[in-house]
């Protein structure tokens, strides 16, 4: 999706892969939503890999406009909280 809004030459993309990709991550946003409802972290009680590998992968889905706080608004408080982190 990202190659299709931002990478490929705008003459090279085409609109309906960029259209099921946001399809696809919202229904993984939601999913991730859900697990997020009343957490800190994804997995336990503490910051693992997990949390900053998904800290970028959010970061481009906020840029894009896929995640939105109306639509994800655990993810986004989820989001905020790794961008806060000062490392």
């Amino acid at each position: 999706m990202m190659q299709h809004i931002v990478l490929k030459p705008e003459a090279e993309r085409i609109e309906a892969v960029v259209g099921d990709g946001r399809q696809r991550a919202t229904l993984c946003l939601l999913a991730m939503n859900k697990q997020l409802d009343g957490k800190t972290y994804l997995l336990g009680e503490e910051l693992t890999g997990v949390d900053i590998v998904m800290g970028w992968t959010l970061a481009m889905a906020k840029q894009v406009n896929v995640l939105t706080e109306a639509r994800a608004s655990n993810v986004w408080r989820y989001l905020a909280s790794r961008e806060e982190r000062p490392a």
